[in-house]
């Protein structure tokens, strides 16, 4: 989801800079006809002014330009991240499941819980559906706080069915 906003911001920086190098190219064509076509003081000043301006509208371009590039960069670091993490967690799962069915070849019961919650709880027991009991106590009171006990019980009894 970051990555996506990250990448998002930085197509609007591109886009941005694209516009300032529209504008950047009209100032050199006004430039380049008033010199051509005009003389005098008053169009000395306006070479001036559209010097300026020209001066200004590269500087905001190249810096926008480079907060897009640094987007981007940030956007493939996080992805780099979103995906160690993925390939970590799927890890995790492996280990958790093969040690799930040590216990259960064993002839063991199976406990699980403290990190278990309303966002987890239901992928967990789908995925090793022999487990026995959960120890859900502390997210289910945490929970409780903002969705009151009896609404919260009944949201965790949901996830186990």
């Amino acid at each position: 989801m970051e990555m996506n906003n990250v990448r998002v911001q930085a197509s609007k920086l591109s886009a941005e800079a694209a516009q300032l190098a529209e504008v950047r190219s009209r100032l050199r064509t006004y430039r380049s006809e008033l010199e051509t076509c005009w003389q005098g003081a008053e169009v000395t000043v306006l070479l001036r002014a559209v010097d300026q301006a020209l001066a200004q509208v590269t500087a905001a371009e190249k810096e926008l330009q480079e907060l897009a590039n640094a987007a981007q960069e940030a956007a493939k670091a996080i992805r780099a991240e979103e995906q160690a993490e993925a390939k970590a967690a799927a890890e995790r799962e492996k280990q958790q499941r093969e040690a799930a069915e040590e216990a259960r070849r064993q002839g063991l019961g199976l406990n699980a819980g403290h990190d278990l919650n309303l966002e987890n709880l239901r992928f967990f027991v789908s995925r090793i559906p022999w487990t026995d009991e959960v120890s859900i106590g502390h997210a289910l009171i945490c929970d409780a706080l903002y969705y009151g006990l009896e609404n919260t019980v009944q949201l965790y009894k949901r996830e186990l069915r």
